[in-house]
């Protein structure tokens, strides 16, 4: 019997060199645009600006970081960079080769966040556009899991809005959670949202 390709990850891998050529890292992330004219030229650009800001949101001191999707191991790199200890979650082998390749000193777990286990603890547990990829009850759940007490967890993500979730021809294109079901599931929930 035949294993079923996870067409994600695929997807991932193509993204992947795509973006290699084009900018020459291995950021696989949109990038923030504010100021930016939207060409090709410019997502190296928005890409640097995106992980500016993602690390201003990162608690002081030196952490340990759940980095879970983490694309090609970019982020994880300029992470130990600046002091902390990153666990690194990718799909795909080519993904896990990658991450070992760019940033040596990060474990590396090839599996779906889905499927991880450890025993360990994380006083952060980063998603940083790959939140979308997993259902959001689960992915909240297992972040939890895995935070220390006090821990944090920081979602960097695409969500969808009110108007975007038409099942009609007027759609816009765009990934991501329901932003109106998420935000009620923390309103639910016991998580604080800072």
């Amino acid at each position: 019997m035949s294993k079923k390709m996870n067409s994600q990850a695929v997807g991932l891998d193509i993204g992947l060199s795509f973006i290699r050529w084009l900018t020459g890292a291995e950021n696989l992330h949109y990038g923030i645009w504010t100021d930016l004219e939207v060409t090709a030229a410019n997502l190296g650009q928005a890409q640097s600006v995106y992980t500016e800001k993602l690390f201003s949101y990162l608690p002081s001191g030196s952490l340990r970081i759940l980095d879970v999707g983490g694309g090609a191991g970019e982020t994880a790199r300029k992470l130990i960079a600046l002091g902390h200890q990153v666990d690194i979650v990718v799909p795909s082998l080519f993904l896990a080769e990658r991450c070992r390749a760019n940033a040596p000193q990060a474990t590396v777990h090839l599996c779906k966040f889905e499927d991880f286990e450890t025993d360990q603890e994380f006083d952060l547990c980063l998603f940083s556009e790959s939140f979308q990829y997993i259902p959001y009850k689960t992915a909240i759940e297992r972040a939890q899991k895995y935070v220390k007490p006090n821990g944090n967890i920081l979602i960097a993500d695409c969500f969808r809005i009110r108007s975007a979730d038409k099942t009609d021809k007027t759609r816009r294109v765009g990934g991501g959670h329901s932003i109106t079901e998420f935000q009620s599931y923390l309103q639910a929930s016991d998580i604080t949202v800072t």
